[in-house]
């Protein structure tokens, strides 16, 4: 991990590159490799002059592992982190779109990670303990979506979870049996 990083961050300076992408590429790197010392008091005190969607899951990650109070873990992972982890698997293909095709958000709905930043994210981290809270919480949200009841009853806002898994539903019932 730490050679690829080298290597990325020499390879990006030597070529000058400063496009938005290359950025974000950067700040992957560098949010993973503090993620995966576990070096979240950096990572919570330290880049309050940068924007990066990485940066900004790092910091709730590690608010949620730095605090010892287990009902503010609950609050964070509950609270924001549902909010973001959601819109990431949410399947926008039944939303409407406009005459050029582009999609229509609704309101409300802010998109802090698409699915293939979190995977690009995910690919990278090797520290155990948040593997075991990204694997456990997505399993929680796998059964949110099985156990959803129609829209009577629920939750403002807690239909969409139903669509969630929607698209592999063959791959997690395979995995879980």
């Amino acid at each position: 991990m730490t050679q690829e990083l080298n290597s990325t961050v020499k390879g990006l300076i030597q070529s000058s590159l400063t496009s938005s992408v290359t950025l974000s590429k950067i700040m992957l790197h560098i949010v993973t490799f503090f993620m995966n010392i576990s070096e979240w008091d950096f990572l919570l005190r330290s880049f309050s002059k940068f924007k990066s969607p990485f940066l900004d899951v790092a910091k709730m990650i590690g608010a949620y592992m730095t605090t010892t109070d287990s009902a503010v873990a609950r609050q964070i992972a509950e609270g924001p982190w549902w909010q973001v982890m959601s819109s990431t698997f949410q399947d926008f293909s039944g939303n409407k779109r406009r005459n050029d095709g582009s999609l229509i958000r609704e309101q409300g709905r802010q998109l802090l990670l698409t699915r293939m930043q979190f995977l690009e994210l995910l690919r990278l981290i090797k520290e155990q303990r948040t593997l075991s809270f990204l694997i456990s919480f997505i399993g929680k949200m796998f059964n949110a979506a099985l156990l959803k009841n129609e829209p009577t009853g629920s939750a403002p806002g807690q239909e969409i979870y139903k669509g969630i898994f929607v698209e592999h539903s063959d791959y997690w019932l395979s995995c879980i049996e």
